[in-house]
């Protein structure tokens, strides 16, 4: 006759064995979960950048009334920057028409390199000299853009712009031509506003 193990004994084998499975199991949980691997965080997508902004108020000279003669200190145009750390562009036209080759290029500008700690107002000034301007009415436009993909056209996010009106005795009486050329306006109507704004 075979022994019949004691009670107690069988008890302590069956709890080892169950054990014995438990930790087989969760050891191959273990490694399972180490061959999973995690995707990546989507990042969440940037809102597209905003183009610059003049702050027209703060422009010197005022931009309101013709200039009856170009300011010795230069002209100063505040630019809020959505973006500091974007670049942007800007340029100066004397006269621009788009039907007139001589006109449509800017005659000055340069790119302005953003960075983190940078202001979110800068400053642009420049300068024009009247032996360059010669005599006569012309129209001084400043335009701002985070690019300009052309003379005058700026990238999708669009420019912005601030016009002066210059006549050397103060008046637009008689101002009916640009010296850029003939047929050319060179005063706005006495209807239309101060303010030009960039190419649609």
């Amino acid at each position: 006759m075979r022994p019949r193990p004691r009670p107690g004994v069988a008890s302590a084998a069956r709890s080892l064995a169950a054990v014995a499975g438990g930790s087989i199991a969760a050891l191959g949980a273990v490694a399972l979960a180490s061959c999973i691997i995690a995707d990546p965080p989507v990042e969440a997508p940037k809102p597209p950048l905003r183009r610059p902004t003049i702050i027209r108020e703060s422009a010197t000279p005022p931009s309101s009334r013709p200039l009856g003669e170009l300011p010795p200190d230069g002209f100063k145009v505040p630019v809020e920057i959505a973006d500091p750390t974007a670049d942007f562009q800007w340029a100066m036209f004397i006269d621009y028409e788009p039907s007139l080759n001589t006109t449509n290029n800017p005659r000055l500008g340069d790119t302005v390199t953003g960075g983190q700690g940078h202001p979110d107002v800068l400053t642009i000034p420049f300068t024009i000299s009247p032996d360059s301007i010669g005599a006569g009415c012309h129209r001084i436009e400043f335009m701002v853009a985070l690019s300009f993909v052309s003379p005058h056209v700026a990238d999708p996010a669009g420019a912005d712009s601030i016009t002066w009106f210059y006549t050397p005795n103060g008046s637009l009486d008689g101002c009916t031509v640009f010296e850029g050329g003939v047929g050319a306006d060179g005063a706005f109507p006495p209807d239309a506003p101060p303010e030009a704004s960039g190419d649609p």
